[in-house]
Parts: structure tokens; C-alpha cells; sequence
């Protein structure tokens, strides 16, 4: 595949135009949910936990993607991504 002058192939840049996509709407999602357990007076200890623990799972998973660790990204991710499912259960309690 040809690269252009900066020695980026079109193809890598339209995969990372997809994952900042991704990471944008992850982003606003996990927000949304915070902001309706506040809003519905359901933000306890827990909710604050799984706050705190996809914060540091974010941290994770971005140096660990800017290592270039594959294992341990997926990892990173999944973990802030039950993150994300529990803020979203504690709607429900």
C-alpha cells in the first residue's frame, strides 16, 4: 500500500479516525451514565469505585496501547469496560 509523504499509509489513518470515534463515544456513554446516577440520586461508595476504577483502567489501556502491549490492552479495556456495566447497573438498585 502506498504511504504518503509523511510515511502514514491512508489505511492507518482511517483506523485511528475510527478508534478516536470509538474512544469519543465510550467516553460520552460512561458520562451519560454518571450523570443519570446523579441526576436519579442513586450515586453511592460503589458508583464512585467503578468511577474511579475506569478513570485508571483509561490510564492503563493508553500507555499500554502507546507500549504497543497487546495482551494487556485488551485486558486494561475489558476491565474499564465492566467498569462502565456496573455504573450502568447501579441505575437499577
Amino acid at each position: 500500500m502506498p504511504s504518503r509523504p509523511d510515511g502514514i499509509s491512508a489505511e492507518h489513518r482511517r483506523h485511528r479516525k475510527g478508534c478516536d470515534r470509538v474512544a469519543s463515544t465510550r467516553t460520552a456513554s460512561t458520562t451519560t451514565f454518571w450523570l443519570v446516577d446523579d441526576v436519579a440520586g442513586k450515586v453511592d461508595g460503589m458508583t464512585a469505585f467503578w468511577a474511579a476504577w475506569l478513570f485508571w483502567m483509561r490510564v492503563v489501556h493508553a500507555v499500554v496501547n502507546w507500549a504497543g502491549i497487546p495482551y494487556v490492552r485488551t485486558l486494561a479495556f475489558t476491565l474499564g469496560y465492566v467498569a462502565v456495566v456496573a455504573i450502568f447497573i447501579g441505575l437499577f438498585k
